[in-house]
């Protein structure tokens, strides 16, 4: 369903086993031709769900309109549809925000070995060094079978 400023819920079209929780903050995508216009909400209460729907509560109200369904245009169906991104993650990786900060080095070890760096649903907080070649995630020596997906 479409989302409109000032709503206080979102309607979204369920899916398997919905991991949407009270407190966790999610991002709206921007639905127009500006790309500025997505909303960073917190889920204010539990979701429900039923006939196939999770209506997720707010805590705020939206500051934009998002498309929901798919859009006609001239005859053709469009799907411009905003996209859901859950922001709060199960594991939170957070340096001290000291000017230092970190990185996670993935990469063949300085022994002469490998190294497999493998990360799901893991959020990186004040890593890297702003203005510097200190990135919050370094692939080093890494030979071709490395990808990033």
């Amino acid at each position: 369903a479409n989302a409109k400023t000032g709503d206080t819920s979102i309607q979204v079209e369920s899916f398997g086993n919905s991991q949407w929780k009270e407190g966790d903050w999610i991002v709206i995508t921007a639905s127009s031709s500006v790309g500025t216009e997505y909303d960073r909400v917190q889920i204010g209460s539990t979701p429900t769900t039923a006939g196939g729907v999770t209506v997720i509560p707010l805590a705020t109200t939206l500051k934009y309109n998002h498309i929901g369904a798919l859009t006609d245009i001239s005859g053709q169906s469009v799907d411009a549809r905003a996209s859901i991104g859950l922001l709060t993650h199960n594991i939170v990786i957070d340096a001290e925000d000291n000017g230092w900060n970190g990185t996670i080095l993935a990469g063949d070890s300085l022994l002469g070995g490998s190294a497999k760096l493998s990360m799901s649903n893991v959020e990186v907080r004040n890593m890297g060094q702003l203005e510097s070649d200190k990135s919050a995630l370094r692939i080093s020596n890494a030979s071709m079978a490395t990808f990033i997906s």
